[in-house]
């Protein structure tokens, strides 16, 4: 309007009148100062409705009117749109809109990891990418919560998250970090990485791939969600979360070493990981050994140019390493029939038959007693899609060293599984599997009273 007096009389008349059965939002344009706001935090803007935030973990009584209190607080709420399954209960998240950025950061600050309806919330600035930005190579890299997903190779065993925290954040905003362990608290040489910003995660893998670190060249790629169901079922059992997929070389000379065979691979592209058998001398080869490469496309390149190669005298025989457990498509189909286990007095733990949320169906044993939702959630969000998870809690609000996840995805679930079962966290072994309702003999009940089978 061409006078600021009448634009001022037009605000105070029509801002929140009804009109056409809606109620108007009107206010003057607010001029971004881009130079003040992080580049990640960018995308979260909306010319119309201001800062967008995503809340999860709301709880299934959430209602608009109770988010809006909530954020209210810290400024002023444009719109809110909390999913709602019906009509009566919400699906756990939602998104808030707030009129300045520093309101909006007000609020994260505030009500991330606070509680409400008995429930630890999640409060982040929600990212609109546009795809087309991005290299394709590198989308399902990302995670709204976390962001972009690297996964690192070839780590000294000293590596602690501190130490990788800080080789990280020297390319920008690091979300999290998480080396893998072994049961001497060793790390395994493998780790993911999270990072807010697209272009800041490819400057670290620029950066560090190929660099030296301790007395180890180290391996940094983005992390890729496979499409397993894109690749033949015979190979889908090759695939390991951490290292890639996996290759069986047999009839090699004794006097192969890790780096001869990794030389002989890594001319069809990245090697991740290459674990030759050894004789008790250590000096010679058995004559086998297993080779995981990044990329599927690359492992088959690899096992077609060397397969039946007459190498240093002998023919090598080389293919995808054989069907492992993990791969059994009759086995965790339970969408609408999870683990059920009885109530105990003071458990919380109710029938687990079709969990919030639905997807399929993961039990997870052994955790530490400070388990919370958001804990569980954010160990198994990094492999995929997590529509619900639940620790059992006992009266005292500890958890019951065990609980339940659901994820959105079968290709997902299996890798949560591959990467998390047997392995070492908060210094205990994690036993993780799909549930199912027709065996439990992997679960030793009689040393755990606390959990009974019920069929």
């Amino acid at each position: 309007m061409a006078n600021y007096d009448d634009a001022c009389k037009s605000i105070e008349a029509l801002d929140k009148m009804t009109f056409n059965e809606k109620k108007l939002q009107v206010r003057f344009k607010a001029n971004v100062d881009w130079d003040k706001i992080p580049m990640h935090h960018r995308s979260s803007y909306d010319t119309r409705q201001g800062w967008c935030l995503y809340a999860y973990n709301l709880g299934s009584t959430a209602t608009n009117g109770t988010v809006g209190q909530l954020f209210s607080k810290y400024g002023t709420v444009n719109s809110i749109q909390v999913a709602m399954h019906n009509p009566s209960s919400c699906k756990g998240y939602g998104f808030v809109h707030m009129s300045s950025y520093d309101e909006a950061s007000r609020a994260v600050e505030a009500l991330n990891e606070a509680e409400f309806n008995g429930r630890t919330l999640q409060v982040r600035f929600r990212s609109k990418l546009k795809w087309q930005n991005f290299a394709e190579e590198h989308r399902s890299s990302f995670d709204p919560m976390s962001g972009w997903g690297l996964i690192v190779h070839r780590l000294p065993p000293n590596t602690t998250e501190k130490t990788l925290h800080e080789l990280f954040s020297k390319y920008g905003d690091v979300s999290s970090v998480h080396p893998m362990l072994d049961e001497d608290n060793l790390c395994t040489g493998i780790a993911f990485v999270n990072m807010s910003d697209y272009q800041e995660a490819v400057n670290a893998v620029n950066g560090l791939h190929d660099s030296e670190y301790g007395c180890n060249v180290l391996q940094v790629v983005f992390k890729r969600k496979v499409d397993l169901k894109a690749t033949p079922e015979e190979h889908r059992a090759a695939h390991d979360i951490q290292k890639g997929w996996g290759i069986f070389v047999y009839n090699l000379v004794l006097t192969e070493t890790n780096q001869s065979v990794h030389r002989m691979f890594s001319q069809f592209g990245t090697v991740s990981h290459v674990n030759l058998a050894m004789n008790t001398d250590e000096k010679s080869c058995k004559g086998y050994g297993f080779v995981h490469m990044s990329n599927y496309d690359d492992a088959c390149r690899a096992i077609q140019s060397l397969n039946n190669l007459v190498y240093n005298g002998r023919i090598l025989q080389v293919k995808f390493k054989g069907v492992s457990q993990h791969y059994r498509p009759e086995r965790g189909r339970m969408t609408t029939n999870a683990t059920n286990f009885k109530k105990q007095d003071g458990d919380k733990s109710g029938n687990h038959d079709n969990a919030d949320g639905g997807g399929w169906g993961i039990f997870v044993y052994n955790l530490p007693q400070y388990t919370t939702v958001d804990i569980l959630h954010q160990l198994f969000s990094q492999f995929g899609s997590v529509t619900s998870v639940e620790p059992i809690l006992d009266c005292g609000e500890e958890c019951r060293r065990y609980g339940f996840v659901h994820m959105a995805s079968y290709d997902d679930a299996c890798r949560s599984i591959e990467a998390l079962n047997n392995m070492k966290y908060e210094g205990k072994i994690l036993q993780v599997r799909f549930s199912e309702s027709d065996d439990v003999s992997w679960v030793n009940v009689s040393n755990h009273k606390d959990v009974s089978y019920n069929r």
